[in-house]
């Protein structure tokens, strides 16, 4: 008789979160990703879905059986969902998410070669009124910018498709070679009611990627990374501006010690370069993630699943 335990089924109707390739290998140690059929589904087996109306979820919680709400990519439930379930949602998750997703596009490989054209590199998505408020106080001095603002027309070099959702983890290594730091314009400045910060993707490409850089974002963000483990750079900037209240004074503050900076030539002081390699290793730490993610989400989830 095989002593094997058999695993839960997470049931799905479409690929979700749980289901990208750099995730599975740790997911498929705790369940089985299968897609709704008509077959027969054991008690431990959870519908899984991330959309709050399901009418699948709804018929499941309704019978008793349970449910999964992915909301991974969220800061928060913005809408009720209309069944019992599990929320799926951890505060850190797009720190695990881009450490495996870029690990398994190879960018952890990528090796600066500093030729620095511009000051400051400054990529925007959608349009967000203080990411103009930003883009109006620099003014004149974007001359010395390799920035985009996709929403109103203006790419990167070699950016691809703008259309395609991936292009949003295209990663260029000219990009980082050809400026000295990065300006984060982040997706967040007013905190939206949460205990903390909203960290995105977009802060963490320049620890990623060798780049010191300064965060336009909600109150308290370089706080909240130093808490994470990561180190800012308040040997090159003044980072009082992350405890200021207002957010356009927050934002001006720090554009202001973006246009500061004066770096060496295509080079990093030693305190910069050992910050610099710290991010990179701690954002790849490829243990550290597969760890969190393993007790931070599936462990709890497969509590649930089997109680």
């Amino acid at each position: 008789m095989s002593n094997l335990k058999i695993k839960p089924q997470l049931i799905s109707k479409k690929c979700l979160t749980l289901h990208s390739n750099w995730l599975l290998p740790l997911v498929e140690n705790f369940f089985e990703l299968n897609f709704l059929s008509d077959n027969r589904y054991s008690k431990v087996d959870c519908y899984y879905t991330n959309r709050c109306d399901d009418e699948v979820a709804i018929e499941w919680s309704n019978q008793g059986r349970k449910v999964v709400l992915d909301c991974l990519w969220e800061p928060a439930v913005l809408v009720e969902p209309q069944f019992d379930c599990y929320i799926l949602q951890n505060q850190n998750w797009l720190w695990y998410q881009e450490s495996l997703w870029y690990r398994y596009l190879e960018y952890h490989n990528y090796v600066p070669n500093r030729l620095w054209n511009f000051h400051a590199l400054m990529p925007i998505r959608k349009q967000r009124n203080f990411r103009d408020f930003v883009v109006k106080f620099l003014g004149n001095n974007l001359d010395r910018f390799l920035w985009s603002y996709q929403d109103q027309g203006r790419h990167l070099p070699n950016s691809g498709d703008s259309a395609d959702w991936n292009t949003q983890r295209l990663f260029r290594p000219e990009w980082y070679d050809s400026c000295s730091m990065s300006l984060v314009l982040e997706s967040s400045v007013e905190n939206n009611g949460f205990n903390r910060p909203l960290i995105s993707e977009k802060t963490f490409k320049p620890i990623a990627f060798w780049h010191p850089f300064v965060v336009c974002g909600d109150r308290h963000s370089l706080k909240y990374l130093r808490q994470l483990g990561f180190e800012t750079f308040d040997n090159l900037f003044n980072e009082t501006y992350d405890s200021i209240d207002a957010w356009p004074q927050r934002l001006r503050t720090a554009a202001e010690q973006c246009l500061q900076f004066r770096p060496q030539h295509n080079s990093y002081d030693t305190l910069t370069m050992q910050k610099l390699a710290h991010n990179h290793a701690h954002f790849f730490d490829q243990t550290l993630i597969e760890q969190k993610i393993k007790q931070e989400i599936l462990e709890p989830l497969l509590h649930y699943a089997e109680t």
